[in-house]
């Protein structure tokens, strides 16, 4: 009987080994797979930082699109603004030559 126990007491004591050996392998899965759902969680918040950043970008693109869009139209405007008081200078440059033309004949007239 006495070799009986020791096999029965060796039988349990390699249990509780394979049970403790067990249990340590369980906390160490799920530390791993806290690890992985903590690794997962920062890579996604990364990804929705880079979104909201790359969101940011697009609008900042689309402010400046539309700044310059309002000030090559400003440009446009300014030289047929340009334009159009060049032409209105060249005919009041005209009209002066004129007058002077008509002063001058009519103080020959006059003469």
């Amino acid at each position: 009987e006495g070799g009986a126990d020791g096999k029965v007491e060796r039988l349990e004591a390699k249990m509780a080994m394979l049970v403790a050996a067990l249990k340590n392998l369980k906390a160490d899965s799920q530390c791993a797979l806290e690890r992985k759902d903590s690794m997962i969680q920062g890579t996604e918040e990364e990804l929705e930082r880079q979104r909201s950043e790359a969101q940011a970008l697009r609008e900042e693109a689309a402010a400046l699109r539309e700044q310059l869009e309002d000030r090559q139209r400003m440009l446009h405007e300014g030289s047929e603004e340009a334009r159009s008081l060049k032409e209105g200078s060249e005919r009041l440059e005209k009209q002066v030559i004129a007058l002077g033309e008509d002063a001058r004949l009519a103080r020959d007239e006059a003469s």
